[in-house]
Order: C-alpha cells, then structure tokens, then sequence
C-alpha cells in the first residue's frame, strides 16, 4: 500500500508541503488536505458509502485544472 502522504502533490498557490488531516464531524470520519505553509484546504470530506473519505480529500487537494 502507498502512503498517502506521498500521493499529495505540493501546495498550488505557494508549492509547500501538503499534509492530509483527520477529525470527527457530527460524529462520523472526515478528511481534509491542507498546505502546511498557506493553510490552502479542501473541504472536509465525510466517509461515504464506497470510497473513503482520505481517496475523496486526496483527489480534490490533486486536482489542477491545467490537467483536464
């Protein structure tokens, strides 16, 4: 298994570090991206039936629109 850490790409505003956090919302899992020097963040995202919340919030924190 890969560790996620190294899946995050760098920060898109500054091209600092990201680092993949955990909390508990409204009682359930949820993950959220953010860069370690701007704090640029997703959304906190809540694991849902099928996908885990990690998969969710390392794709969004990934996603460039130059890629597409």
């Amino acid at each position: 298994m890969i560790n996620k850490i190294n899946e995050l790409r760098p920060c898109p505003f500054c091209g600092s570090e990201a680092v993949l956090e955990h909390i508990i919302s409204c009682s359930q899992p949820a993950s959220q991206c953010r860069c370690k020097e701007c704090s640029a963040a997703t959304k906190f995202f809540v694991v849902g039936y099928g996908y885990s919340s990690d998969e969710k919030a390392i794709k969004a924190w990934n996603r460039r629109v130059r890629d597409e």
